[in-house]
């Protein structure tokens, strides 16, 4: 695979996690990254989710790389289809262990598949396969992303136990 020519789109897209304490504030997002290398990625970017399933979909499956299961993983979290999201990332993070060397490019890319794949489990209420999966993503690249996905999911999952036990943090507008 070519990781010299395997790039991210900088504009990464993000997914809302609400709560009933912050919703839908930027430092609630997780954030999920797209492979800018086709067509399909600028699709996605754009907001045409079905029509990169569809493109990405057609490829045999010798021909599924990295970069596709990658944009594949996003364009059905985008579209809620959660179970087959995680099938697409999983094939990412399996991709990305085989097929990627082991420099700081590629452990960034690996360490991206898997706060992806992240987000995925997270969607599909596998609360302890996320964090498992953003721990690894930290402990191969410690990047932006990865430290704020794992940030942000702990800090929804703290809300969640407050709100759960019945310890509703209060804030007083002045």
């Amino acid at each position: 695979m070519k990781t010299k020519s395997t790039c991210l789109i900088t504009a990464l897209l993000s997914l809302t996690i609400s709560s009933a304490v912050v919703a839908n504030s930027q430092s609630n997002a997780l954030k999920i990254a797209v492979v800018a290398d086709n067509h399909s990625s600028k699709n996605i970017v754009n907001g045409l989710y079905h029509s990169s399933i569809n493109k990405l979909t057609r490829y045999s499956h010798s021909q599924k790389s990295y970069n596709n299961n990658m944009n594949l993983c996003v364009a059905y979290l985008k579209v809620g289809k959660s179970k087959k999201s995680t099938k697409a990332c999983s094939a990412a993070v399996i991709s990305a262990e085989t097929a990627l060397s082991n420099n700081s490019h590629s452990n960034y890319l690996k360490a991206l598949s898997y706060s992806n794949r992240a987000v995925a489990k997270y969607q599909n209420k596998d609360i302890v396969g996320a964090i498992a999966d953003l721990d690894k993503a930290v402990l191969i690249d410690a990047n932006d992303i990865t430290e704020s996905n794992l940030k942000v999911m702990k800090e929804h999952l703290k809300s969640d136990a407050e709100m759960a036990s019945g310890n509703i943090p209060v804030t007083h507008n002045h």
